[in-house]
């Protein structure tokens, strides 16, 4: 006769729910069955099942409901509600990076200073948001009541590129970007047709070198894939990210506008050259042979021109780093190479070297400034010219604006010691560096007037920033505020926050 199985009255489970201390049960029983009632009679009974009814352990199936099963159960659903989690941060990232509607061929609308607009969020005293899309290396100059800023191709220095986030018909279709205010406050960055650098020239390296071959698919470096259309050139689809770093001057005697700019050449390194216009948005005639090349060091890159005595000089790098042994920005290894920053005459028209003035070295890299120095800016104010530079790796969070001075455009040119101008952190700002600085209109007159009158300084230089297609280098401007040998950034009077 079989035993009833009753509570035995201390809270616990009667000894047939209790797992069987049997050391003949495998894991899986122990942890992933229940036991279950023999139903059969005992003559239908097995030899195994009478052993386990004579010893009391009834025989086990598996069961969700066992203690095995529910803690795997908990653990897939925390699992689950994990991946959820993790889908919907991505989610919500992805929409927080979109571009805005208004970035493209627009400006800021009217109410960018209203709390909760992207500009005002980004913008942070004495610094404000300027162009909020991928405008690296700015350069400004005002004419006729307007700011012109130019800056290097769209595609160029992207960072985590995410691929079906960019118009296909506008990016990377610009050799420069061009883009202009009334205010230097709102900015309307203009389309691809604006190119104020149709033709870079000859000597500059192409993408594809045959032409007219139809329905052919072309890969330009930076720049996507576009597929061309029958008949149609394929320099018109190149991937322009090699185009650098232009420069703005209007000609002091001739006011004729010449444009200096950095391209890579048919065998890689970067090499300096000019192109002229009637107008400083161009379209800008490209010499037919760089300036400076410098290729057995590593190129030449980010030219910046100053007038001094009514005479044409051009200041710019020697990109050493192109050529370094590896590291951050391919130059904190071992034997590190040099980057220099040199000064050049140019001849009275500008468009030419004077074969009389050799270059003379400005500054170079030292153990602060890490892998470079680069993207010099020079002015002058009083009797003391300031040489704005940019340090580390544009990369990366090292990167950073000092300044030198000296009493003579050739220098020597004493560093500033203390904090960089700007860094990583200040302002809210991540990797600042290449600076644009020019002699503004009188505040609120639209009047161009010379130092020393009512006058003040603005910059514009670009910052890293989260986007839909990457982190981007977009443009942000300030003022700046001499005083002796040094200088500070302040709140700018025309574009109060």
């Amino acid at each position: 006769m079989e035993k009833e199985q009753v509570d035995d009255g201390n809270g616990q489970e009667p000894d047939s729910q209790r797992p069987p201390s049997s050391t003949g049960f495998t894991f899986f029983q122990r942890w992933f069955c229940r036991p279950v009632e023999v139903q059969k009679p005992k003559s239908e009974l097995s030899e195994h099942e009478r052993d386990a009814e004579a010893s009391q352990d009834p025989q086990r199936k598996f069961s969700l409901l066992s203690r095995g099963s529910l803690i795997a159960e908990a653990l897939l659903i925390v699992m689950l509600l994990a991946v959820v989690a993790v889908a919907l941060a991505v989610t919500l990232t992805a929409k927080s990076d979109k571009l805005p509607e208004h970035v493209g061929n627009h400006a800021f609308p009217p109410s960018d200073d209203q709390p909760g607009n992207l500009a005002y969020a980004l913008s942070k005293p004495p610094v404000r948001l300027g162009i909020f899309t991928n405008f690296p290396d700015p350069t400004i100059w005002h004419d006729r009541g307007k700011w012109w800023a130019l800056a290097t191709n769209d595609a160029a220095g992207i960072l985590n590129r995410r691929k079906g986030t960019v118009d296909p018909k506008e990016f990377s279709r610009s050799n420069i970007q061009i883009a202009s205010s009334t205010d230097f406050k709102r900015w309307n960055l203009m389309n691809s047709s604006s190119d104020p650098l149709p033709d870079p020239g000859p000597w500059v390296r192409r993408a594809d070198k045959r032409e007219n071959k139809p329905d052919r698919q072309h890969t330009g470096k930076g720049g996507g894939k576009g597929k061309k259309k029958p008949g149609e050139s394929v320099k018109k689809l190149v991937g322009l990210a090699n185009v650098w770093a232009p420069d703005l001057l209007q000609h002091p005697k001739t006011g004729q506008w010449l444009l200096y700019y950095a391209a890579a050449t048919p065998d890689g390194p970067h090499c300096i050259g000019v192109g002229t216009a009637f107008t400083p948005q161009g379209p800008f005639k490209p010499g037919p042979e760089p300036l400076m090349c410098h290729k057995d060091q590593g190129g030449a890159i980010d030219p910046v021109a100053f007038i001094d005595n009514d005479e044409i000089y051009l200041a710019y790098k020697i990109d050493g780093n192109a050529v370094g042994n590896g590291g951050e920005c391919g130059n904190t290894k071992s034997p590190i190479h040099t980057t220099p920053i040199l000064l050049q005459k140019m001849s009275e028209d500008g468009t030419e070297i004077d074969p009389s003035f050799g270059a003379v070295q400005l500054l170079d890299r030292d153990k602060e400034d890490g892998p470079l120095v680069e993207a010099p800016a020079i002015v002058k104010v009083g009797a003391t010219y300031f040489m704005f530079y940019s340090g580390g790796c544009t990369r990366s969070p090292s990167y950073n604006v000092r300044y030198a001075t000296a009493l003579r455009l050739t220098g020597p040119y004493t560093r500033k010691a203390g904090p960089p101008l700007m860094r990583t952190g200040d302002h809210g700002l991540l990797a600042p560096g290449s600076v644009s600085v020019r002699w503004a209109q009188a505040p609120h007159t639209g009047e161009v007037v010379g130092p020393g009158s009512q006058g003040h300084w603005k910059m514009a230089f670009h910052a890293r920033v989260p986007t839909s297609m990457g982190r981007v280098r977009a443009m942000f401007t300030s003022a700046l505020e001499f005083n002796g040998d040094r200088v500070k950034l302040v709140n700018d009077p025309d574009n109060v926050i």
